[in-house]
C-alpha cells in the first residue's frame, strides 16, 4: 500500500515530478486543479503526477497550481513535459488485437476479430484516455490506413476508441453507442462524455451534434 510519506516524497522533488507528470482527460469540471479545456468540447485536460510504489503498482495525484509552485515547476514546462510523457505512454491497438489477448487467440488467424477498430491507451491501461491527444500517433495511424478521418468514441478516461470515417456513416447511432455503453459499463466517475466526435488528419476536432 502506498504511504503518506511517499506519495509526499515523490510531489516534492521537482526532478521526480518532471519524469512522472503526465495528461489526464476527465468531463469539464469545477474541480480546483491545473486543467484547460480541451479540443473535444465538454472534456478537460488536467496535470496530474504517476507515483511508483514498485514495478506493479502506482498512486496518480491530480496537481495544482500551489503544488507545481511549491516544487518550483513552470505552468507553460510543466503543460510541456506533461505532453511529451504522455505521448511516448500513448499505445494504439486493434481492437482485435485487444480482444485477442482477451480470450486468448492469436488473432492474425481469426478474422471473425476483425472490428476495424482502434483503442487508444496508455501502457498501464489507467487513465490512459489521453493518448488521444498524441497526435502524431494519429496522424501516423490515419496515413496508414490511408484515411482522412476517425471518429472518436470517448469509452471512459482510461481509453478511447477511434474507428475510421466514411461518408454514408451514420453519426447518431455512434452517440446511441456511446451513451448506451456509459450507462450499462462505465462508472459515472470515469465517464467523458455522452457523444462522438470527429478528428480528421489536419488534427481540427468537429463536434458532433
Amino acid at each position: 500500500m502506498m504511504t503518506k510519506e511517499r506519495i509526499k516524497e515523490a510531489l516534492q522533488s521537482k526532478d521526480y515530478v518532471m519524469e512522472h507528470i503526465y495528461i489526464g482527460l476527465q468531463r469539464s469540471s469545477e474541480e480546483e486543479i491545473e486543467k484547460r479545456q480541451s479540443e473535444f468540447e465538454g472534456i478537460e485536460e488536467y496535470l496530474y503526477v504517476r507515483i511508483c510504489e514498485d514495478g506493479n503498482s502506482f498512486y496518480t495525484a491530480k496537481m495544482t497550481k500551489g503544488l507545481l509552485r511549491l516544487v518550483g515547476i513552470d505552468l507553460e514546462l510543466a503543460w510541456d513535459k506533461a505532453l511529451y510523457n504522455t505521448e511516448e505512454d500513448t499505445v494504439i491497438e486493434s481492437m482485435e488485437s485487444v480482444l485477442g489477448a482477451l480470450i486468448g487467440i492469436e488473432t492474425d488467424s481469426c478474422d471473425m476479430l476483425d472490428t476495424n477498430m482502434y483503442v487508444v491507451s496508455n501502457k498501464s491501461r489507467i487513465k490512459g484516455a489521453s493518448g488521444i491527444l498524441n497526435k502524431k500517433d494519429l496522424r501516423r495511424l490515419a496515413d496508414e490506413r490511408g484515411i482522412d478521418s476517425f471518429v472518436m468514441l470517448p469509452s471512459s478516461v482510461h481509453e478511447t476508441i477511434l474507428v475510421p470515417a466514411c461518408e454514408d456513416m451514420d453519426m447518431e447511432l455512434f452517440n446511441t453507442m456511446v451513451r448506451q455503453v456509459n450507462e450499462a459499463e462505465v462508472a459515472p466517475n470515469e465517464r467523458l462524455a455522452d457523444r462522438a466526435y470527429i478528428i480528421d488528419v489536419r488534427l481540427e476536432l468537429k463536434c458532433v451534434v
